[in-house]
């Protein structure tokens, strides 16, 4: 995806949030402390590319790379202003950031964003985690990011895994949507003995329940994947490292039959780390 310089993208966003009947090459100018003519140069040159049409509207190309640019440079500015940085700075360092720097770069730094961000709001008690409610969409752009997903059983043993864990695909997504966040997994067909008979049997996962508050729900499942909001998840975060962690106990069922593998209880944990032994690479909608 070829990039706008900072000047260009400022100009462009300048020019978007007017209405179109306010819209002036002078208006412009005057916003940005710059002469009209170099305002037109600018323009002229994102019609050359195609962001803006002839008319200076907003192209399908304009558009895609708008959707793109907003969420990360409101999470980057976002993140800086957390740690004290003034607004105004935080913006412009905001988008220098994303005319210069390569896309995998501001994707780990936008995960970091996130964990640091959950970190910075927790009080500076002594205990090493906290528990959190917080929407994810308000730290993170619009897009799926690897997690990484495991079942353990639901006893004293908790780092015996469950049959759960072999029921997905690794690693799982976690899909950031303003307001509707979910972590999305893959089924996959497991193969067993029965417990009752003895005998080897194959299925895959059929349901998923859960309780939030008292109240129980049903995982979706859609075709071959299975969908947790991110919202029912019971998520902590330490303040040693930069590391967010879910949890939820769930009781899973399978096509097998319940006589050949019966509903039992198991602990979904999962682990979102800037660790980069563990590699979680965010998918960039549009890119």
């Amino acid at each position: 995806m070829e990039k706008l310089t900072k000047t260009q993208m400022q100009y462009l966003l300048s020019w978007i949030r007017e209405k179109k009947e306010k819209r002036s090459f002078y208006h412009l100018a005057i916003i940005n402390s710059v002469s009209k003519s170099t305002v037109q140069r600018t323009m002229n040159v994102l019609v050359s590319r195609g962001f803006l049409n002839k008319h200076y509207d907003l192209t399908d190309e304009g558009k895609r790379y708008v959707d793109w640019y907003l969420p990360r440079h409101r999470s980057l500015v976002g993140w800086l202003c957390l740690h004290d940085i003034d607004s105004r700075l935080a913006d412009s360092t905001a988008h220098a950031w994303l005319a210069v720097t390569e896309d995998p770069v501001i994707d780990m730094m936008l995960k970091n964003c996130l964990i640091c961000s959950i970190c910075k709001k927790i009080s500076d008690g002594e205990a090493k985690k906290e528990n959190l409610d917080v929407d994810l969409s308000e730290y993170l752009p619009e897009g799926e990011y690897d997690i990484e997903v495991e079942f353990v059983k639901d006893s004293r043993n908790a780092l015996e895994p469950s049959m759960a864990d072999g029921a997905f695909e690794k690693p799982a997504r976690l899909i950031i949507s303003k307001g509707n966040s979910v972590i999305e997994m893959k089924r996959l067909r497991m193969v067993q003995f029965s417990k009752i008979k003895g005998n080897l049997v194959s299925g895959m996962l059929k349901a998923m329940e859960y309780s939030v508050e008292g109240k129980k729900r049903l995982a979706e499942v859609d075709g071959n994947y299975v969908r947790i909001k991110a919202s029912h998840i019971h998520w902590s975060c330490s303040k040693n490292e930069l590391e967010l962690e879910g949890e939820l106990r769930v009781f899973a069922t399978c096509t097998a039959g319940v006589i050949h593998m019966p509903k039992s209880p198991a602990i979904m944990r999962i682990r979102f780390s800037h660790n980069p032994e563990v590699p979680i690479g965010v998918k960039i909608p549009f890119a």
